[in-house]
């Protein structure tokens, strides 16, 4: 067994299966239009960030694998469905457990806020 073989040429969106749960989602819920609301949130000076939509897919799939934030974290490192999902490369790094909580705060708990997020859904 050779665990440490590089593979030339392999891809995560080769990696990940056509018919994978999160591509499938991804087919029917347009996540670009649901990371739009949080990216007003973000400036463009100051140190760079992953990015509102990023974030924003990360957040769903914690909210759809039902993890804590420090299962998220090990979940990112993890999972090449979740990178690919999320568009992080194969060797990315990905954020630790912290990241969420403060996403989660920046984001907050506005009613206005969410209905504006919402309110613009349309099927993929």
């Amino acid at each position: 067994m050779k665990r440490d073989q590089i593979e030339m040429f392999a891809t995560l969106d080769g990696l990940v299966l056509a018919d994978h749960p999160y591509r499938k989602f991804e087919a029917v819920v347009d996540l670009c239009a649901l990371a739009k609301p949080p990216a007003a949130l973000y400036s463009d000076r100051g140190r760079p960030e992953l990015g509102a939509g990023r974030a924003f897919r990360m957040l769903v799939l914690q909210f759809l694998e039902d993890i804590s934030d420090r299962e998220m974290e090990r979940f990112m490192r993890e999972n090449l469905a979740a990178k690919w999902f999320c568009g992080f490369g194969l060797s990315e790094k990905t954020p630790d457990h912290s990241f969420f909580g403060d996403f989660r705060k920046r984001l907050g708990t506005k009613p206005e806020f969410w209905i504006s997020a919402i309110s613009g859904i349309r099927p993929a």
